[in-house]
């Protein structure tokens, strides 16, 4: 048995880039390896696997940025949000993200990568 961990630094670098985010397999013994080094695009507030998903991330980010990461693929898809340090959930189908903001809430659709490229 064992489980997967994403973590960031939720500030940004000195020099201004993005911070890590690092994807971790760790064993029930206590060993660990990392599985995937991606760069954030902005400060990452919150870090969260979809619904019964090893293969997807997704990062709520301080500038209202929401970017969902197919791990294996390495393709990402972005949506604005409001800035801040709001809640957000994803759908467990992966389509549809809601926030709540002071007294209301929004739905919003969660881009889907072009299937072109």
């Amino acid at each position: 048995g064992g489980c997967y961990l994403a973590v960031s630094d939720a500030t940004m670098a000195e020099d201004g880039s993005a911070s890590l985010i690092d994807v971790m397999a760790i064993s029930a013994d206590g060993a660990y390896r990392n599985l995937y080094r991606l760069r954030s695009p902005s400060a990452c507030y919150s870090l969260s696997f979809c619904h019964r998903s090893t293969t997807h991330l997704w990062s709520s980010q301080t500038d209202g940025l929401v970017v969902v990461y197919n791990l294996p693929t390495s393709a990402t898809t972005m949506c604005q949000d409001t800035p801040g340090r709001i809640f957000r959930s994803m759908s467990t189908s992966r389509t549809l993200f809601v926030s709540t903001c002071e007294n209301y809430f929004r739905v919003f659709r969660v881009p889907q990568p072009d299937q072109t490229t």
